[in-house]
């Protein structure tokens, strides 16, 4: 479901990598685990259409003018690269312009020397990311009519998310699952490379939990392996403290399903 908080999501991350819930076990690493949501939640922004976030934004033709700004309300952003179409009002009818602004075109109204016609036929990014229209309109659109309006077509910028209360654009689910995954996919056992130890031993050292041994035998390091799978230590603990997560599940069934279910139906705004 869309709309929900950063907290909520975060507990929901820590429920799927089988965290603690307890926010005083977290509060070491909450900073990071709030990085890893905003960062996966822009990558899957980046990566798909998002259709709900469609936004189709009106901008009136101005007499001389070329050059017009990317959409940018109090409400949204439609960055240059997520700008889907432009289309012109003209003669009652939404008219789609050419992507493209050719030799052929400058030819029959040069831009450069401020050449105007009616109706714009052609659009272009510039390479400070304006919209560039051709040809430069030679009157004013009619707030009325409509008539000389463009209508840009976009999927509009991620809403703010950085503090609690702020609400997520994507589904919490696939947020959750797609980050969990990537923490039980890191959380695996490390294993030692024995023709690459050389027994320093600055891993012993190292280690906070005292599991990285010295073994003089050998001259290398040993540590746990997890037990090729099936831990004994989660086996004998008597309270069930100790819970065994395979670091190959990274829930990428779960994410598939959600991301079927997300919605299709566009979001319209002038």
């Amino acid at each position: 479901m869309r709309g929900k908080s950063l907290e909520y999501i975060l507990n929901g991350v820590r429920a799927e990598a089988r965290l603690s819930l307890l926010p005083a076990h977290n509060t070491q690493v909450r900073d990071s685990q709030i990085k890893l949501i905003q960062r996966e939640q822009e990558r899957l922004w980046e990566d798909f259409a998002w259709p709900h976030l469609r936004i189709r934004h009106l901008m009136p033709l101005q007499a001389g003018q070329r050059l017009y700004e990317t959409p940018t309300t109090a409400d949204y952003t439609i960055q240059m690269d997520r700008i889907e179409k432009i289309e012109v009002r003209d003669g009652g009818e939404w008219r789609p312009l050419g992507t493209q602004i050719t030799g052929e075109h400058l030819s029959a109204h040069d831009s450069d020397l401020d050449e105007r016609s009616w109706p714009a036929r052609a659009w272009r990014a510039t390479a400070d990311d304006d919209i560039e229209i051709w040809p430069i309109p030679d009157q004013n659109a009619d707030a009325d009519t409509l008539e000389g309006y463009l209508k840009i077509t976009g999927i509009r910028n991620l809403q703010p998310f950085t503090t609690d209360n702020h609400r997520a654009d994507l589904d919490d689910r696939l947020i959750s699952l797609y980050v969990a995954g990537g923490i039980l996919a890191a959380t695996g056992a490390k294993v030692v490379h024995e023709d690459v130890c050389v027994g320093c031993k600055v891993c012993t050292i190292a280690c906070p939990f005292g599991t990285v041994n010295y073994v003089a035998d050998s001259g290398k390091v040993q540590k746990c392996d997890l037990c090729g799978g099936d831990p004994a230590c989660a086996s004998a603990c008597p309270t069930g403290a100790i819970t065994y997560v395979d670091a190959d599940w990274t829930g990428l069934d779960k994410m598939r399903q959600w991301a079927g279910k997300t919605d299709t139906q566009p979001r319209v705004s002038a």
